[in-house]
């Protein structure tokens, strides 16, 4: 079971910031709302934990985050906005009166650990929590089966990372933050210590407790220097204050047990009904006809001569057609022009499979950018996939493109183990061809490959995949315009799926 505990505000707030020059102005909260839907696709569960406007901390100590600019009505209103659309969406949002995000985070890992050790059908070594977040006080609570995903993407944090990125163990995040501080909360540590000083210092003695009960000794025996030793003894209060701030409160109240529930988002085919049709054509219920807005009228074009060359007598596409449908598609379901594929997006939406995209405009572009490749809806759909922001293309795709596009010889699996797999690309036109191969070591080189993940589960099908990508690439960057997998973008888990 694979659980995902987003920080709100940790999401929001860079959205808003950037929002500035945006024409919509409700940008900030669609955008997030929109990363929110793609950041949760592959979670068996997915909550969502927000700050209180009240934080006792600010009560406990007054210059906490006084460093920040206060929060304006207009950007407060975004941030309801987003709550107010993913309690629609079927996510819990959980927020509690006086705590901050990350204490609805620490008490939801705790209450989650409690839940599944009484749970006979989930055990704790099956479970992952992810939490998605860019504040360093949540590394602390990274442990075996707990992770940190940074908000901008990237890899996650295991104990190991924690410990490659601090240089201490999650364990040890506590006293290194009370020592360094943490000037994103005007926090302030001892001075004079910056990161590297407490890293060594925590390295030498193992925690902060150890380390203060030492100091009556003399600073050469500390193996420090006078000022060093100076400032760690004045700055006892300013670390047990830090101490105070920095620690995670676990008993905030929750209703946790809703993270696993099926998520079941309100009907919106009300909200689209009321919405201005941004897309400037309907289609009509009866007919099937594009409705446009009325325009002066065009004499029509002047009728072919039956005997001209057929070449010459084809009829241009519509104005209103994406492209000319193959004959397959002439009694199909497939949208024919861009207001079917708008109204096609918007019921895809709808529906809630495809929910990931984020806006039935994601889902719009989706259908158009495979409608350029001539893949149908569901196949563009099921074959594309957003990763933090960025577009990518199944393994499987890219192999049908590139074996429909008629400029393949060869594209055929010829090596498949779960140690090592090959791939024969020919392209048309070339004198011979070549031999793609990637192995589970290639995969430990780049770091790929981690305990429980695809490359343990499936490494023959992995390997198949990376195979499949770099080929096409390799030989046919024009027929998959140089897209990358999944995979490649850090999410292994919907390359195997695909």
């Amino acid at each position: 079971m694979k659980l995902l505990l987003v920080d709100l505000s940790s999401l929001f707030r860079p959205i808003w910031e950037m929002s500035g020059q945006e024409a919509d102005q409700d940008h900030a909260s669609r955008a997030t709302v929109g990363a929110i839907h793609t950041m949760a696709h592959g979670y068996d569960g997915v909550a969502i934990c927000c700050d209180s406007p009240k934080s006792w901390r600010k009560e406990f100590a007054p210059t906490y985050k006084a460093n920040r600019p206060a929060s304006d009505e207009p950007m407060l209103h975004q941030l309801r906005l987003a709550q107010e659309q993913l309690r629609r969406d079927g996510f819990p949002v959980w927020q509690a009166d006086g705590f901050e995000a990350d204490d609805v985070i620490a008490s939801a890992v705790e209450k989650l650990f409690h839940a599944l050790d009484r749970n006979a059908d989930c055990t704790i070594s099956e479970t992952e929590i992810v939490i998605a977040s860019s504040d360093k006080d949540l590394f602390q609570l990274v442990c075996s089966n707990v992770k940190m995903k940074p908000i901008r993407g990237g890899e996650l944090y295991d104990s190991a990372g924690v410990k490659a990125k601090l240089g201490v163990s999650p364990e040890q995040v506590r006293d290194w933050l009370c020592l360094v501080g943490d000037s994103s909360d005007n926090v302030a540590g001892v001075k004079g210590i910056g990161p590297k000083r407490a890293t060594e210092l925590l390295q030498t003695h193992g925690s902060l407790a150890n380390l203060y009960s030492k100091l009556g000794e003399s600073c050469a025996v500390l193996n420090l220097t006078p000022s060093m030793f100076t400032n760690l003894k004045e700055g006892l209060q300013s670390a047990e204050l830090a101490r105070k701030l920095i620690t995670l409160r676990a008993d905030v109240v929750l209703p946790f047990e809703e993270i696993f529930k099926p998520r079941v988002p309100q009907n919106i085919d009300a909200e689209f009904e009321q919405e201005d049709d941004d897309m400037a054509e309907v289609i009509d219920n009866e007919s099937g006809e594009v409705k446009t807005e009325e325009k002066p009228s065009v004499p029509p074009p002047p009728q072919q001569d039956d005997k001209k060359d057929d070449a010459m007598t084809d009829a241009a596409p519509a104005p209103t057609a994406l492209i000319v449908a193959p004959a397959e598609w002439t009694k199909g379901l497939e949208p024919r022009s861009y207001g079917e594929a708008a109204m096609a997006a918007r019921h895809m939406y709808a529906s809630r499979l495809f929910s990931k995209y984020g806006t039935p405009q994601a889902v719009l572009a989706v259908i158009l950018a495979g409608r350029e490749l001539g893949i149908g809806v569901m196949a563009s759909l099921r074959g594309f996939h957003i990763i933090d922001g960025k577009p990518s293309m199944s393994a499987s795709l890219m192999a049908a493109l590139v074996l429909r596009s008629g400029k393949a010889k060869q594209f055929e699996i010829i090596e498949r183990t779960n140690a090592r797999a090959t791939i024969r690309v020919w392209r048309v036109g070339e004198d011979k061809p070549q031999d793609v191969s990637y192995s589970v070591e290639d995969a430990k080189l780049a770091g790929l490959v981690k305990p429980g993940g695809g490359w343990v589960k499936s490494p023959a099908d992995m390997c198949v995949a990376r195979c499949k990508a770099i080929g096409a690439r390799l030989k046919w960057d024009d027929v998959v315009g140089g897209m990358y997998t999944p995979e490649e973008l850090g999410r292994e888990d919907l390359e195997v799926a695909a």
